[in-house]
């Protein structure tokens, strides 16, 4: 109530992203999430620096959660583009290669996993994650060959999740 309050009393003030973020905080761990994601965006249109790319992790994750796959792909790409932290520009990879893949926007998967697949911080799991989506974006997108020889690879180890659907 105390920043509701503050945010009605200077709606120009410049502690009002702060404040947006905060009550998004607040909101998310209330399990309120859509009004979470609403604070974080409006702390978007006004924010800088760290609390503008915490507002652009929170929004891009509760976005994905919420199956709002275009608006998180849109946030994720977004953070890439001007994360400071390297570890939230690979979590926006992630992201944005998950949002595509979710939102059947094949091209930007495949942009994604490129992105995903380059970073060397990437773990085997996601790792493995990105070429199997890859695949089927490829497969999308009527690049027969090239999914079936990822796909060919993958099944090489039917014990994975990834192998045993490649198979």
């Amino acid at each position: 109530s105390s920043l509701t309050s503050y945010i009605e009393k200077y709606p120009d003030g410049s502690r009002v992203p702060l404040a947006r973020f905060y009550l998004g905080e607040s909101y998310r761990q209330a399990g309120r999430l859509q009004d979470a994601c609403d604070n974080y965006s409006k702390a978007l249109a006004c924010s800088e620096g760290s609390v503008r790319e915490m507002s652009l992790l929170r929004y891009s994750e509760l976005s994905f959660g919420l199956q709002k796959y275009d608006d998180a792909y849109s946030g994720y790409s977004e953070l890439y583009d001007k994360a400071l932290i390297p570890a939230n520009r690979s979590s926006a990879a992630v992201g944005m290669m998950r949002s595509a893949s979710q939102a059947r926007k094949y091209h930007e998967t495949l942009r994604a996993t490129g992105l995903v697949l380059g970073d060397s911080g990437t773990d085997d799991a996601v790792r493995n994650e990105a070429v199997y989506i890859k695949a089927k974006s490829l497969l999308a997108v009527s690049r027969r060959d090239e999914a079936m020889d990822i796909f060919r690879d993958l099944a090489k180890n039917p014990a994975t999740e990834y192998g045993a659907e490649s198979a």
